[in-house]
């Protein structure tokens, strides 16, 4: 796998877990805020439903309301989710809206409860006042408020889900550009023939990138400098077989034409090896007097 697919393997893997954690922070946030500002709403309609109780007439508590048939929906406008009864001393339904008449009476709840009204939750609060003469509950349906945090979050995440495809083109543009110094110096290294030993240019180069090239120019040094040293061992070791191989080949001319000698068959063997090593070392001073050559004397073809 290429460096630029792990990059963008990574990026792709990571993006999804931060938005992940980012949407349950979300989430947490903002049903804390929606909880805080609705709890808030329940208390003070409480508190304005026993501030006017004072001036409501007797006769209009004077029988206990029946519970209303639904009316025609009203849209956005419809208070549905949302529901206010008042109860006296002996637990007795002196005033209520529509949807109040199902709220539960009890003459220990204060504060907040969640209770299932018709099979959905909802979340009740109870206040009663100081002579402890009047209870008055307001209720409201769980539902609006998960709707809410729906409303919310699906209005901070749509953007970023439709400019998730710019997101990852923007992305894999930008990990090929911050590559391109890489697929610089792997040409150059392609292009290169086996005999250039030179330090690879490391101008123009990413601070991450530095110290590999001087690392590679390191190692061309080190191997450059062992080519030299081979070479001269070549050169050194034919000049010095050269003048023994000599002398040795001139004592065998002299002992083989000795008077009364007969040539026999080792004899031409020692001959034939003698001449082969005088070949080998003559090879070998040309082979490093050719390898200090940068450039053929002549390119031109020889008939």
């Amino acid at each position: 796998m290429t460096l630029q697919r792990r990059v963008m393997l990574f990026l792709l893997l990571a993006a999804p877990l931060v938005w992940g954690v980012g949407l349950l922070f979300a989430l947490t946030h903002v049903r804390g805020e929606v909880d805080e500002l609705f709890d808030t709403q329940q208390v003070q309609l409480a508190r304005q439903m026993l501030a006017v109780l004072p001036s409501v007439p007797p006769s209009l508590m004077a029988t206990a309301p029946q519970p209303r048939a639904p009316q025609t929906a009203l849209g956005a406008a419809d208070t549905a989710e949302l529901s206010i009864a008042l109860w006296d001393r002996q637990g007795r339904l002196l005033l209520t809206d529509r949807e109040g008449v199902q709220l539960a009476y009890d003459s220990q709840i204060q504060g907040f409860s969640d209770q299932p009204i018709d099979g959905r939750a909802w979340r009740v609060y109870y206040q009663r006042t100081a002579s402890g003469d009047w209870l008055v509950g307001v209720g409201q349906l769980g539902a609006a408020r998960a709707e809410l945090v729906t409303t919310t979050l699906t209005a901070q995440l749509l953007p970023w889900v439709l400019t998730l495809p710019a997101l990852l083109i923007a992305m894999t543009l930008a990990v090929r550009q911050a590559l391109k110094p890489v697929g610089r110096l792997t040409h150059n290294l392609q292009q290169r023939p086996s005999d250039d030993l030179r330090a690879l240019p490391d101008n123009d180069l990413p601070s991450d990138l530095l110290p590999l090239v001087r690392a590679m120019n390191g190692l061309l040094r080190r191997v450059e400098r062992q080519i030299d040293h081979e070479r001269r061992f070549t050169a050194d070791a034919a000049h010095e077989l050269r003048t023994p191989l000599a002398a040795l080949q001139a004592q065998w001319d002299a002992a083989r034409l000795a008077p009364g000698r007969t040539d026999t068959a080792a004899d031409a063997k020692i001959g034939e090896g003698l001449e082969r090593l005088s070949r080998l070392v003559t090879q070998m001073l040309a082979l490093s007097r050719l390898e200090k050559l940068q450039s053929p004397a002549q390119n031109t073809p020889i008939d």
